[in-house]
């Protein structure tokens, strides 16, 4: 394959996915937009860099998030900064009942509330699955796990998520793993 192919090619990846990964950077940056377009840009110049290395065998998505995580990781790392999760009630509340909006906002408010309390791997199995609206499968090609492994991590998540909550008397009928 040629170099005017592959960046063709690799263009066309990029007009697909740009705005999944900037949602996903947006979310673990605690939607600050600028930072986000930044970081999501930094990320698609090292998957550019590194396109000669991408193997066609592996999902393009998983690799690409991979390399959007790790950058993530490396950006906290230097910055020594808790990634902020206020802005899952935005992406999750959709509904257009009135009343049944107002009652998923309470939740997702105590949702929010209580997500730092998780580990960062929980956080990131809850924004995957439910910001990213990702399956088990595409969520362990990304983070190099068995898709059981994710399903596990994912309930025990959750389960955790209902015992923080409890006192709220909150239920989560609509997550599942």
């Amino acid at each position: 394959m040629t170099n005017a192919t592959n960046y063709e090619k690799f263009l066309d990846q990029y007009n697909e996915y740009y705005p999944k990964i900037l949602n996903y950077v947006y979310y673990r940056t605690g939607q600050d937009r600028t930072l986000a377009e930044d970081l999501a840009q930094e990320i698609f110049m090292k998957a550019l860099e590194r396109y000669e290395t991408y193997d066609p065998t592996r999902a393009f998505q998983a690799w690409l998030y991979t390399i959007a995580r790790n950058h993530l990781t490396d950006f906290y790392r230097k910055r020594r900064e808790q990634v902020s999760y206020d802005a899952l009630e935005n992406v999750l509340s959709t509904e257009t009942d009135e009343a049944a909006d107002i009652d998923r906002r309470k939740l997702l408010k105590r949702v929010v509330d209580t997500l730092p309390q998780l580990t960062p791997d929980e956080q990131e199995l809850i924004t995957l699955r439910y910001i990213q609206e990702m399956t088990t499968d595409e969520i362990a090609g990304i983070l190099g796990k068995k898709p059981n492994a994710i399903y596990v991590g994912l309930h025990r998540a959750i389960k955790k998520l209902r015992t923080l909550l409890e006192p709220y008397s909150v239920g989560f009928r609509e997550l599942s793993a």
